[in-house]
């Protein structure tokens, strides 16, 4: 008979927790309670509350809540250019005839240009 070869493998998991001295283990617990405790406390109570003249001014507020004060004044209004109709140039038509009797007839078509610019 033949010689028999065998193997065997072992692993092992293994788990290990630090040993963390006395000495630095009860002020670390005082602190972190102390963190859990800061952190449970209602934030409203962290901000400080309204002073007195504050409070006065939160009290007159209301009181004129209701109240009318009148219209305010507005800016007076200004034409709007877009909107206007450009004025007649017919009376300065008749206007310069008059004034230069001998002279040649005008044209309303060029006066128009002349005096409105377009």
């Amino acid at each position: 008979m033949g010689k028999r070869k065998t193997t065997t493998n072992e692993t092992a998991k293994a788990t290990t927790t630090p040993n963390v001295p006395d000495w630095i283990t009860g002020p670390m617990q005082a602190y972190l309670q102390q963190v859990q405790q800061f952190g449970g406390r209602d934030p409203a109570r962290l901000v400080p509350g309204a002073s007195g003249l504050q409070q006065q001014a939160f009290q007159r507020a209301q009181q004129m809540a209701g109240r009318s004060f009148g219209q305010q004044p507005q800016a007076p209004q200004q034409p709007n250019p877009l909107a206007m109709t450009p004025p007649s140039i017919a009376g300065q038509y008749e206007q310069i005839q008059q004034a230069n009797p001998g002279s040649q007839p005008i044209d309303p078509e060029l006066m128009r240009r002349y005096t409105m610019g377009y």
